[in-house]
């Protein structure tokens, strides 16, 4: 059932927590939604009420929180999963759709146009629709309508070393794992001792993934090695020359 009739205010959710709900929403099978479950994913008391209201804006939830058909052709995968993304689309955002005699809302080139429409069609300030039409572009872009331009900033996953292993080597080891992209297709995450892993990003999942730091704990341990056994085997013989 379209929501827009009730006034529902579109997803405005930063490109982060929009992509982890759009991941909720897709790995698990739930009957029903409620706080907790974006709680306990990271999210704020805040955003979890505001990822609860764009699932009922999108039609994925009723009015009683309770999972709808369309919450389950949104989970489909492939281009099965692509047209169930459209069609959630096209109907929650139906009004905005209606208001563009001319191409689409999500092509490129209208985005100051989009941003008023989006004033205007849901009543909302400047401030939520900035935010809402990135969100809108980029679920567009998941269901295949238009081409990936929206990338999700990714997080700087930092180790700081020890003051004591700092003074031994003089900084020259000092754990750096930076994100940094070599290329368009992956990432490449330094790490202590000069260890370097690149990890393809050509599947949105991924990039997903590292910007929501699901990486942080892998690095951590690796970092820990490469302390115990490459920058201190290195600081030993360098005090023993």
């Amino acid at each position: 059932m379209n929501q827009e009739n009730k006034q529902i205010t579109p997803p405005y959710l930063s490109m982060a927590k929009l992509a982890k709900l759009v991941e909720i929403v897709k790995s698990r099978n739930m009957t029903q939604v409620n706080p907790t479950h974006f709680i306990t994913q990271g999210f704020s008391q805040a955003d979890a009420y505001v990822a609860i209201n764009s699932l009922r804006f999108l039609g994925l939830v009723d009015d009683n929180n309770n999972t709808t058909d369309l919450f389950r052709k949104f989970q489909l995968v492939g281009e099965q999963g692509k047209k169930g993304m459209e069609e959630v689309i096209k109907s929650a955002y139906s009004k905005l759709f209606e208001s563009f005699a001319n191409g689409n809302p999500y092509d490129e080139g209208n985005e100051d146009n989009l941003i008023n429409d989006f004033m205007i069609q849901y009543a909302i300030s400047k401030r939520i629709a900035g935010p809402a039409s990135k969100a809108f572009v980029w679920l567009c872009e998941q269901a295949g309508l238009r081409e990936q331009s929206i990338k999700i900033q990714e997080r700087k996953i930092r180790v700081t070393s020890t003051k004591k292993l700092a003074d031994k080597s003089n900084n020259k080891n000092k754990p750096q794992a930076d994100t940094k992209n070599e290329n368009p297709t992956g990432v490449a995450l330094t790490l202590n001792g000069g260890i370097i892993i690149s990890i393809p990003t050509t599947d949105i999942r991924t990039s997903q993934a590292i910007a929501l730091g699901e990486l942080k704990s892998a690095v951590e341990e690796l970092n820990k090695f490469a302390l115990k056994y490459i920058v201190e085997t290195e600081t030993k013989n360098n005090d023993a020359v």
